[in-house]
């Protein structure tokens, strides 16, 4: 009886393993708008996945076609470079990694740019709008 406990508890453990989840406290909208160095809506109109050369890890480029800046500078289109992704040699999900569909519409509350190019919605996905979800909700 113990060894079928501990196979089954030795087992949960080698699963565990791999998860990597992320948690971040929830933000109030103003702490979102304050914290973001950029915000903007647009039109999501790509997106691909390519191990970096600068850290070796899986990373997203998300491309984006701008309708309206709402903060700071932004040219007519914005490419974020995310951690995560799918590629031949294997995927790295993040839990709590926004993923953009092309063709769907975001208003994106970003940070700046991180020193390896890295950029993300403020608080994960509480910066990150998806506003067909808010147009079948006020429509």
């Amino acid at each position: 009886m113990l060894k079928k406990f501990l196979f089954a508890y030795l087992l949960s453990l080698i699963i565990a393993l791999p998860a990597r989840a992320m948690s971040v406290l929830p933000l109030y909208m103003d702490e979102i708008v304050n914290d973001a160095a950029i915000a903007f809506q647009g039109k999501a109109l790509e997106g691909h996945s390519e191990r970096d050369p600068q850290t070796g890890s899986i990373v997203t480029y998300s491309t984006f076609e701008v309708q309206e800046v709402l903060k700071g500078e932004v040219g007519a289109t914005h490419t974020i470079k995310q951690i995560g992704g799918k590629i031949q040699e294997g995927i790295n999900q993040i839990t709590g990694v926004p993923t953009f569909t092309v063709g769907e519409s975001y208003i994106l509350f970003l940070y700046g740019v991180s020193a390896s190019g890295f950029s993300s919605p403020v608080g994960l996905e509480q910066g990150n709008l998806i506003l067909s979800r808010y147009q079948r909700v006020f429509m």
